[in-house]
């Protein structure tokens, strides 16, 4: 191709589309329990809000080592092992289809949730129906800088840390009535930029 005086030639953006959703598929449910009774969903919209990319805490729990070492052996030797408070990070969007009161509203009732030495319980619904559930304390998050004013916009976006000092979940009530699973969301190609799915490893 020839070029042209003052003309830059860009290719598009190639968009790879999702694959075809397999309909035996499910999401996980999973929502927060506050120490004041109320329950907040995040794998749906139901109660305005949403999990973001990058949560961290639902894996393996950290395991901490103890060895003796020997003048007269090489390396060491093992003694024991112990289970570590079990970390939890929720990058969440908070948002409001109201008016900006609406969304001031919502966004103090839920962090009235998040109060400094009381304990939640984060609750997690496998596909095959498995309630599990942890305590999880408030340990910090909220103090992100807005970019945009949170009210006028509808929406706010925090990472908040939490901490499980009993890192195990623990099995729970089956539930009967709670949120359903969430349509397939994806991150590319034609969809509403407010949804976010969470995929656990």
């Amino acid at each position: 191709m020839m070029p042209v005086p003052g003309i830059v030639f860009v290719s598009p953006p190639t968009i790879h589309l999702p694959p075809p959703v397999d309909p035996g598929r499910v999401h996980y449910v999973i929502w927060w329990e506050g120490w004041d009774g109320t329950n907040w969903s995040l794998s749906d919209e139901e109660s305005g809000l949403v999990l973001m990319r990058g949560v961290r805490g639902f894996g393996n729990i950290s395991i901490e080592n103890h060895r003796d070492d020997h003048e007269s052996l090489a390396g060491s030797r093992w003694r024991d092992a112990r289970a570590l408070n079990r970390e939890i990070f929720l990058p969440i969007h908070l948002f409001s289809d109201g008016e900006s009161q609406d969304w001031v509203e919502h966004n103090r009732a839920f962090w009235k949730t998040m109060r400094k030495g009381k304990t939640g319980w984060l609750h997690l619904i496998h596909p095959d129906g498995q309630h599990r559930r942890i305590r999880a304390r408030y340990e910090k998050g909220g103090e992100e800088a807005f970019e945009l004013d949170p009210a006028f916009y509808g929406w706010g976006t925090y990472g908040i840390y939490l901490t499980a000092e009993q890192p195990y979940w623990e099995s729970a009530e089956p539930i009967g009535d709670t949120w359903s699973s969430p349509e397939p969301v994806y991150f590319f190609g034609g969809v509403s930029t407010r949804h976010f799915v969470l995929v656990l490893i």
